[in-house]
């Protein structure tokens, strides 16, 4: 008696190896794709929510400096009078120049003149040992930060303060815009 014995072929073929391989290679690619697009864009959001907080601490500086010069006036009565509520911002007019400023500045005034306030003739924002963004030494941010003032009214300024940063070749900004006024003065009258 003759066996006969039947053998079916469960391997795979070149063909179906090399599909096989190939779909897995594009599902393995995209995925580093996608990865790596998310780690730039987490990048990109981190890099915009530092430069806001950084442009709303340049307006917080003008309103200190605005709220310093009110407390050097309340109650004096010298001749001639003490600074008036804007005083130490009139460099700051643009479009030529602007000002930089921190709060830890060892001037007599926070706001320091710049001429030509392009991204490179900008000095770098450093953080301190304690985390702190200023002018002072520390270790270099990406951050650059211009300060514009312009008198609109007697008792109104119009601030504009905007971060600069570069990133892969390309300079990024955000402008903060606020209106700040002596409403201690009108409120005196």
């Amino acid at each position: 008696m003759l066996i006969k014995i039947k053998s079916k072929n469960t391997g795979f073929t070149l063909l179906e190896v090399i599909v096989a391989i190939f779909i897995l290679t594009v599902g393995i690619g995209g995925s580093f794709s996608l990865i790596q697009q998310t780690i730039s864009t987490v990048s990109m959001i981190q890099s915009r929510l530092i430069a806001a907080y950084l442009g709303q601490e340049g307006i917080e500086i003008v309103r200190n400096i605005r709220d310093n010069n009110w407390l050097e006036q309340r109650g004096s009565f010298q001749n001639p009078p003490l600074p008036v509520w804007n005083y130490g911002m009139s460099g700051c007019q643009g479009p030529i120049s602007c000002c930089e400023g921190d709060y830890k500045t060892d001037m007599p005034t926070p706001l320091t003149s710049v001429v030509g306030c392009d991204f490179n003739n900008l000095s770098d924002l450093n953080i301190d040992s304690d985390g702190f963004y200023s002018y002072l030494p520390g270790t270099p941010t990406k951050f650059k930060r211009k300060i514009f003032i312009d008198l609109i009214e007697d008792n109104k300024m119009k601030v504009v303060v905007i971060v600069q940063w570069k990133e892969k070749n390309k300079i990024y900004e955000v402008e903060v815009v606020e209106h700040i006024t002596n409403w201690y003065e009108e409120h005196r009258q």
